[in-house]
This record gives structure tokens, sequence and C-alpha cells, in this order.
């Protein structure tokens, strides 16, 4: 049976996203669905909408939600293929970058839950200060060139820039939690939405993987490479874990979070 997945980008930044969806474009495979959730309440993007309008499998949905977590669980809703293959606009990739998640999805047919590799696209030059460890506060996600299964080696989280889940398992399991996650009513940096969902699939016994050829650059903008904005990151990152009941950040050392 033929597997099918959909690529699903909640609460678009606009311009990130005109970038991204020319490299869709450029995809050697393009046996993928992709859906816009354009969550800004400025109304619609008519280039986007054109865009999506003119192009088949694409969908471009504009609808104002809370916050990420009920923008994702809309595009579950919409999505009609196998897996969900969630990622942020502000990444880079290459135009192998659908066949390479399609080999993975063939050869993880297991796996409900599959974390890629995302490594940093510097805006300007990194700080000197900004240790490898910290970058995990960017959403950088490199446990190696090889694969894992969830609790090896250091892998037991996830960052949602980059990951593919079983849609029927997603809604099995409720979606994203909404009071979890970025809102679109502050400026808050809540987090650990995807990661409650991961723990609640593993703890259920089901599989999830770390595959690094499922691999996009994430771009790290000038203004997040601050000590302010780091601080501020780490802050937040504990309130998520609170809320959340999970610590998938426990194995950062204390001296990392000292920003000199």
């Amino acid at each position: 049976m033929k597997v099918t997945f959909c690529i699903s980008i909640g609460g678009v930044d606009r311009e990130y996203a005109y970038n991204l969806v020319e490299k869709f474009d450029s995809q050697i495979n393009k046996n993928f669905k992709l859906i816009l959730q354009d969550n800004d309440d400025a109304g619609v993007d008519q280039k986007l909408f054109d865009k999506c309008q003119s192009t088949e499998n694409y969908l471009y949905d504009k609808f104002v939600c809370t916050g990420l977590s009920e923008s994702r669980n809309r595009c579950a809703l919409l999505a009609d293929t196998d897996y969900i293959h969630y990622l942020d606009d502000d990444i880079e990739i290459k135009e192998e970058f659908s066949a390479s998640v399609l080999n993975s999805l063939s050869e993880n047919d297991t796996a409900l839950v599959i974390s890629g590799k995302t490594l940093p696209k510097w805006e300007s030059a990194r700080p000197d200060w900004l240790s490898d460890n910290i970058l995990q506060m960017f959403s950088i996600v490199d446990f190696g060139a090889s694969k894992l299964k969830f609790k090896q080696k250091g892998f037991s989280w996830l960052a949602g820039v980059n990951f593919i889940v079983k849609r029927d398992v997603l809604i099995h399991f409720g979606g994203f939690p909404l009071r979890l996650g970025r809102s679109c009513f502050d400026k808050s940096l809540l987090s650990n939405e995807e990661n409650f969902l991961v723990q609640n699939i593993w703890k259920n016994g089901g599989e999830i993987i770390y595959d690094p050829n499922v691999f996009v650059e994430h771009y790290i903008k000038e203004y997040q490479m601050t000590r302010d904005w780091v601080s501020k990151r780490v802050a937040w990152q504990a309130v998520s874990d609170f809320l959340s009941g999970e610590e998938w950040y426990s194995e950062l050392e204390n001296e990392d979070l000292l920003i000199k």
C-alpha cells in the first residue's frame, strides 16, 4: 500500500513561508500534500492563497486559532493522509527532502512518531557565549548520524520544527494540548506541546524513532542571539516543564544555563 504524508505548517510567518513554498515546488519527489494554516489576523495572504489554489495538493487554510497547538490540531483534521509531517516555516530544505521523508516512512513503518534532525542556520554571526547545549533552546535537534529509538543515547525529546506523526494516533491521543505551546494572545515562549504528546504515545507502547536522514536547517534570528532572549527562553522552558509534568530538558547541566 502506498504511504501518504502531508506537510503541515501551522501559524505561518508569511515572509518565511514564501521562501519555503518555493522549496516545496522544487522537490524531486512531489508525492506529498501541503497545508499552510494561516493564523494571522491580518486577513488572507493573496500570494499564498493564489499559489495554493493553482497548485495540486496544496491547501491554504485561513483560520485564526488561539495558538500553535490549535493550529496544528486543525491541520490534522484537514489532512487526509496516513502521516502528518509538522514543520516550522523558518527552515531550509534540500530538493530531496520529501524523498527522504518517504524513505524514512518506508524503513520505519512500525514507528508512530519520527523525529528528524535539525541544525542551525544563523542569520548573523553566532555569539561566542552561545554553547552547543543551549542550542536545544532554539529547537536544534542533533542526536548524531545514526537512527535511534526513544530513550537511547539522550534521545528523550524532540522539537516541533521537524517531526512526523501518524495521523490516526495523533487524533486518538487528542492532539496537542491547548494549554501548551505558543499563544496568539501574548509573547510567551510556552512550549512542550509536542513532547507532552510524544511522552503519552511512548508510555502507551508506541515506537518513536530519531532519523537523521530527515534533515532541515532552522533559522536562528538575530534578535534571538541575545542573553536576554535566551534567559527568557530558558525561564519559559521551566514553566512549560511544570505545566506539562515533564522535564525533557533535565539533562542540561546547571552551568550551561549561566549565560555569561
